[in-house]
């Protein structure tokens, strides 16, 4: 009894844990400041259970003090993801509106057309929250829209030659009102009549890159503790190789290529898992691993993948 007692408290705090990383990485549709309020708005339930316990402690009935710590779990589950959905009013807390003002996020859009940019780099920089990259009108350079708890958001273009430029968007950085800051969201849509190096930056986010209809010259991903997915398209007309770099941490990455496209795939990973397409052919080198397509060879238009992970897994798939 003593063990489901524990197994009970360890459920507990999984939860709690569980419910504020969920409200924090927007995975749940109400604010951190909600959830926090709404589970203190339930303390009444942490004296029946403290009662449960001690009459379970005088009683010597075991029954009894795993019941208090089921209530304080059922306590948990409600108080974090039922009454923040309803329409509960917890307006009566002492600076709750101040502090869910703070702790919102502030919408943001910039565009920037393409005048005559024939390539360009851009590197995308996200902290937690949701990424999305795709293509977009031929005519604009790069738009960037979403909602974020940083200051200043940020879209900057250099250029560097007659008709190449760098590009920085950055969902923005500077304090919040963590862990009560609102949840992040950047949406970027890149102009597919130019060739682009891409470098993706992501912390605790979920991102999804569908880049088919961008000519991507080389690709780099680096990023934390994220769900990451991206999905290439061939390879650009007069390119012999376009190198892809995946470094991650805690993270689980799919990269999807184009069935038919050469690739090679080279691994150092610590405890991560690498996948492969059926029929790749392995043929390590050094410490590492190294996966080839059958139609691979040296001189031949395709993708170099090189892969730095810690714990997680990749997946290389074809479409």
């Amino acid at each position: 009894m003593k063990a489901a007692n524990r197994v009970i408290e360890g459920l507990t705090v999984v939860a709690l844990g569980l419910i504020f990383l969920g409200s924090t990485l927007g995975y749940l549709s109400w604010s951190v400041v909600a959830t926090f309020f709404a589970l203190l708005s339930l303390w009444p339930v942490l004296l029946v259970s403290v009662g449960l316990d001690i009459i379970g402690r005088s009683l010597n009935a075991d029954w009894l003090r795993l019941l208090s710590s089921a209530v304080v779990l059922v306590g948990v589950l409600v108080g974090g993801l039922v009454l923040p959905a309803s329409d509960v009013n917890l307006r009566w807390f002492p600076f709750y509106d101040s502090l869910n003002k703070s702790a919102s996020s502030t919408p943001f859009s910039f565009e920037q057309p393409r005048w005559k940019i024939t390539s360009g780099a851009i590197t995308i920089n996200g902290g937690a929250g949701n990424i999305e990259v795709a293509d977009g009108p031929e005519d604009v350079l790069v738009s960037m829209n979403g909602t974020s708890p940083f200051d200043n958001p940020t879209l900057s273009v250099e250029k560097t030659s007659g008709s190449a430029v760098d590009v920085l968007a950055s969902m923005g950085e500077g304090p919040t009102f963590w862990p009560l800051g609102g949840t992040s969201e950047m949406r970027v849509q890149l102009s597919p009549a130019v060739r682009w190096g891409v470098t993706l930056e992501t912390g605790a986010a979920s991102m999804n890159a569908d880049l088919q209809r961008v000519p991507i010259t080389s690709l780099a991903l680096k990023t934390g503790a994220s769900d990451s997915t991206v999905i290439l398209g061939g390879i650009p007309p007069g390119l012999s190789d376009v190198p892809v770099e995946l470094k991650a941490g805690v993270a689980s990455v799919v990269l999807k290529l184009p069935k038919g496209v050469p690739a090679r795939v080279e691994s150092h990973s610590g405890l991560a898992t690498l996948s492969v397409p059926d029929g790749y052919v392995r043929a390590d080198s050094g410490d590492g691993r190294v996966y080839t397509s059958p139609n691979w060879a040296e001189g031949v238009a395709g993708y170099s993948v090189l892969v730095e992970t810690g714990v997680g897994s990749v997946r290389v798939e074809e479409y």
